[in-house]
């Protein structure tokens, strides 16, 4: 049994990936439905509703429009509409306006995750974020967010690298790690990416930790600036190798957020506490883990 009581989401990912697997392109009409039906499905069978990973392949591959269509099934079937939003950094306003913008559309609540802004160039937007909040609720709709209490983030390593390199799944994004063109590309692309800011101007590669590394055990507690200095390369290629002997897998926590922003966030009445972590039973976590999956909540 679980612990704890448990609601649980069906995830536009997971109807995506069984509609179209893993491509990069909106769905045809015949497969749109598809994903309505089995989102209609996963309600009727208990999903409290629809969520959406929109930061990370494939949910960004998704249009506005699409995750509109399929909120509307969630509405009719009484379901309401999470999800982890399309932008924490530079785009943050507009993914905030853009969940806001399907609970209207969709006519169904909004849960907005998580109320933060990722990176010094972005600190104060919390502020920003919690205005759209409260002007969406005068308005009449229910949104609601969360936050967690911590001023640092977790994710996969993976998550470093620009959507087109993840398209297709792991082995895909292996293969173009191993393929120079694409690496060089990659490279590019992290350094200097097409929208928002790249990561150094945002945290600065001593501000990466590695949490998990199996396969680098060494790796585990240090900063990517700390690791690469050691192996006398640069940060970039140093997290590309690192990508590589972990087969794709393997997560880092990023030091990137302000705690005049994590204080307005936990004041506010529409904002309610959520821990962002994974479920781990006690001494079987890999690595050194963000503590929120067992400190949020004490």
């Amino acid at each position: 049994g679980t612990a704890l009581n448990v609601s649980q989401l069906s995830g536009r990912g997971t109807r995506r990936g069984a509609a179209i697997a893993l491509a990069g392109r909106p769905p045809t009409p015949a497969e749109l439905r598809r994903m309505q039906k089995l989102l209609a499905d996963g309600i009727e069978d208990g999903a409290w509703g629809l969520s959406t990973g929109l930061i990370y392949p494939p949910g960004s591959f998704a249009t506005t429009d699409e995750i509109v269509e399929l909120a509307a099934v969630a509405s009719r079937h009484r379901g309401f509409y999470a999800s982890h939003i399309r932008g924490e950094g530079a785009t943050l306003l507009d993914a905030v306006q853009e969940a806001i913008h399907v609970g209207r559309e969709g006519d169904l609540p909004v849960q907005i995750s998580h109320v933060k802004a990722a990176g010094r160039p972005n600190w104060g937007k919390v502020a920003d974020v919690l205005a759209l909040v409260d002007a969406a609720r005068d308005e009449g709709l229910d949104v609601m967010a969360d936050v967690y209490p911590y001023t640092a983030s977790s994710t996969m390593l993976r998550a470093l690298l620009p959507d087109w390199a993840l398209e297709g799944g792991i082995e895909a994004m292996l293969g173009r790690l191993a393929d120079p063109d694409s690496r060089a590309r990659i490279r590019h692309d992290i350094e200097s990416p097409t929208t928002g800011q790249s990561l150094v101007d945002r945290i600065g590669w001593e501000n990466v930790m590695i949490a998990s590394s199996p396969k680098s055990r060494d790796a585990e507690g240090k900063r990517i600036s700390e690791i690469a200095a050691g192996r006398k390369k640069d940060a970039v290629d140093a997290a590309l190798e690192l990508l590589e002997a972990e087969g794709g897998k393997g997560s880092m926590i990023l030091f990137q957020l302000d705690e005049r922003d994590l204080r307005r966030a936990l004041v506010h009445e529409a904002v309610m506490i959520g821990s962002d972590g994974s479920a781990l039973a006690p001494g079987a976590a890999a690595g050194k883990p963000h503590p929120r999956s067992y400190g949020t909540f004490p």
